[in-house]
C-alpha cells in the first residue's frame, strides 16, 4: 500500500488515512480568522491568475473542505486580497499620490 502526502498528510492509496486517529480539534488561528472566513458575494468580477496558482489554490480549498472549513477559491482569493491591500494601504495611497502629482 503506497503512502501519498498531500499537505504534510499522508493518506494511503487506497484513501484510507495511514494514521488511525481522530485528529484534534485545533483553535482558530490568525490564519484561519483572516483568510478562511466564507464569503457570500453580492456582485461578481472575474480576475485571471496563472493556471499553477489556481490548482494550488484549488488543492487547497479542497483539503480544507476535508477538514469541515467551507470556503470557496473567490472567497479565498478575496480574503488575501483584501489583507494585502490593508496591510499595504500607505504604500498604495503614496503611489496613487505620485502618479496623480504627475499628471498635472
Amino acid at each position: 500500500m503506497k503512502k501519498i502526502i498531500i499537505f504534510g498528510r499522508s493518506k494511503s492509496s487506497q484513501g484510507t488515512p495511514a494514521d488511525k486517529t481522530a485528529p484534534a480539534v485545533k483553535p482558530k488561528t490568525a490564519y484561519t480568522e483572516r483568510f478562511l472566513k466564507p464569503k457570500e458575494f453580492k456582485e461578481r468580477q472575474s480576475v485571471y491568475v496563472s493556471k499553477e496558482i489556481h490548482k494550488k489554490i484549488v488543492r487547497f480549498v479542497h483539503v480544507l473542505a476535508l477538514d469541515g472549513i467551507q470556503i470557496s477559491v473567490g472567497g479565498f482569493i478575496d480574503n488575501i486580497l483584501a489583507e494585502h491591500m490593508e496591510a499595504h494601504k500607505e504604500d498604495i495611497a503614496g503611489l496613487y499620490v505620485k502618479q496623480l502629482s504627475g499628471l498635472k
